[in-house]
C-alpha cells in the first residue's frame, strides 16, 4: 500500500499593496511598526526581534547573538529599518532592561505576545491568510527578486 502523496504548499509572502496596507495599518503604534519594518528589512526571526538588546544596535547594524544551532551574525540596517528603530527608541520607555522591545512595565516583549499583536494588526489590514512568518518569507521573495 502506498502513502498517499502530499502537495507541498508554496510559501505565502504580501504583495506590494498588501505590504503597504500593513504598513499603513500599524504606523500608530511605533513599536509594533518597528517590529514589522525589522523583521520585513531585515529577515530576522521573531525570536531575534524579541530577544535583540539595545547594546547590539549600533551604527546601522544589529549583532545578533548565537543561540542553539544559529552562529551569531551581523546584520546591516538599511535606511527605513534604521528610521523606523530609532523612532521607537525616542519613544521607548526609560527602563534598565536591556532588550529594545519592552512593554510599558519595561519587561522584554514575549515572543507570544509580538505574534499576537502583528496578527491583530494583520486583521485591520484585512490580512488574515497570513502568518508572522510570511514577513520573513516576504523579505526572502523581495531581496531574491532584486538580484
Amino acid at each position: 500500500m502506498a502513502h498517499p502523496k502530499i502537495e507541498n504548499a508554496l510559501p505565502k509572502f504580501l504583495s506590494q499593496l498588501e505590504y503597504r496596507a500593513l504598513r499603513d495599518v500599524v504606523r500608530s503604534d511605533v513599536r509594533i511598526a518597528a517590529i514589522i519594518e525589522l523583521i520585513l528589512q531585515t529577515g530576522l526571526r521573531i525570536s531575534e526581534v524579541a530577544n535583540l538588546k539595545t547594546a547590539h544596535t549600533k551604527d546601522n547594524v544589529l549583532k545578533i547573538e548565537a543561540y542553539a544551532t544559529q552562529p551569531e551574525r551581523t546584520i546591516p540596517l538599511n535606511k527605513p529599518a534604521s528610521d523606523v528603530l530609532l523612532s521607537y527608541m525616542a519613544i521607548r520607555p526609560k527602563s534598565d532592561s536591556p532588550f529594545v522591545f519592552i512593554s510599558k512595565n519595561g519587561k522584554a516583549l514575549a515572543v507570544r505576545n509580538i505574534r499576537a499583536s502583528i496578527a491583530r494588526y494583520m486583521q485591520r489590514a484585512e490580512l488574515p491568510t497570513y502568518s508572522v512568518n510570511d514577513l520573513r518569507t516576504t523579505f526572502i521573495v523581495r531581496t531574491l527578486s532584486r538580484s
